[in-house]
């Protein structure tokens, strides 16, 4: 009778440097496109905010939404259009209404003008703007 005997399992090879560096390159292209998503959802969000610092005849609307930019320029510059003006010519002496004088303002066009601007630039540039 013969007798077979049944070796033991051989140890696994221990991983060499080279089968590291696909998981490594993995792990990195996978934490780029996570931060690429990340900023490309942070701007999309941002689509209608408009950029910090940008004022509008002197009216600070960076930060706000499109609809709260118009409010606070329509609240903010028509009310100060809307005073009279006096006006001094030697003797002579005029008060002028805004509506007299023809003084309109489009604080739609204004404000979309400024949301274009906020959204000039690269999503890079956008996001960096934004967040200082």
């Amino acid at each position: 009778m013969s007798t077979s005997t049944i070796a033991p399992p051989s140890a696994p090879a221990p991983p060499t440097r080279r089968g590291r560096w696909p998981l490594v390159v993995g792990i990195l292209a996978g934490v780029i496109v996570l931060l690429a998503a990340a900023m490309f959802i942070y701007d999309h969000a941002r689509r209608e905010q408009i950029a910090k610092g940008v004022t509008i005849a002197g009216v600070q609307v960076g930060g706000l939404s499109e609809a709260d930019a118009r409010a606070k320029v329509e609240r903010d510059l028509i009310s100060e259009l809307n005073k009279p003006v006096r006006i001094h010519s030697g003797s002579h002496h005029w008060t002028l209404s805004a509506r007299r004088a023809g003084v309109t303002v489009d604080a739609a066009n204004m404000v979309s003008q400024a949301v274009d601007a906020s959204r000039q630039g690269s999503i890079f540039t956008r996001t960096a703007r934004s967040r200082s």
